[in-house]
């Protein structure tokens, strides 16, 4: 994956733009890639059919939007008239994963029932876009440099033998997938497990590398 390379990533459109370019729309070819008929990989022996949705890119961006603007009503509300508060890092890239996450871009189907599969392939491509973009704002924060230096290869996340149950990006993907479905995405929520992730990765705590 290429990290997106960029200082203010708000609700602009150009941003989204370049998001797109470096981050999503790579993203999405790769997992259509590891499903082509023409590449062999761990999946073809699933055999699961990969659904991209036409209109993908302006569907996210619409929903990013949508959560933008209700963080912001909600959460964000200045008491001082006509004030408005910028979100910070960790909610803008809650954001957009609240955003692809309720998009639903890709999905999985058999491609002998034809019946919708519950792997959450948006979610990783949700997980995948949200830390490239905390990966990116910190690198362009005023940090230490022995933090910064920890962050330039990726976010650590907590290895698997500190895991108690399954993975931790495959339980991530997981609760993301059961909080779309529940109804029940939580821009607040997401943005403090990020704040927890940056945690981890500034002070070294986490072992394993993403992406």
């Amino acid at each position: 994956m290429v990290f997106f390379e960029e200082s203010r990533v708000g609700m602009d459109r150009n941003s989204y733009e370049k998001l797109w370019e470096i981050v999503i729309q790579p993203e999405i070819k790769a997992f259509s890639d590891d499903f082509s008929c023409d590449t062999k990989s761990a999946f073809q022996d699933l055999r699961l059919r990969l659904q991209v949705a036409p209109d993908a890119k302006e569907l996210i961006w619409s929903r990013y939007c949508y959560y933008n603007r209700k963080c912001k009503a909600l959460f964000m509300k200045s008491p001082v008239a006509n004030e408005e508060f910028l979100l910070d890092r960790h909610k803008v890239s809650a954001c957009y994963m609240a955003a692809i996450t309720s998009a639903q871009p890709m999905i999985l189907s058999s491609q002998d029932s034809h019946k919708v599969s519950d792997y959450p392939i948006s979610e990783f491509l949700s997980i995948s876009t949200g830390l490239s973009l905390l990966c990116a704002f910190l690198k362009t924060e005023d940090i230490p440099s022995e933090q910064l230096a920890r962050v330039q290869n990726g976010i650590l996340y907590p290895p698997t033998d500190m895991v108690s149950h399954g993975e931790y990006l495959n339980n991530f993907a997981r609760e993301l997938h059961f909080a779309y479905l529940d109804g029940t995405l939580n821009i607040l929520s997401l943005a403090h497990e990020l704040f927890l992730l940056e945690v981890i990765s500034r002070t070294g705590v986490g072992t394993e590398i993403f992406p």
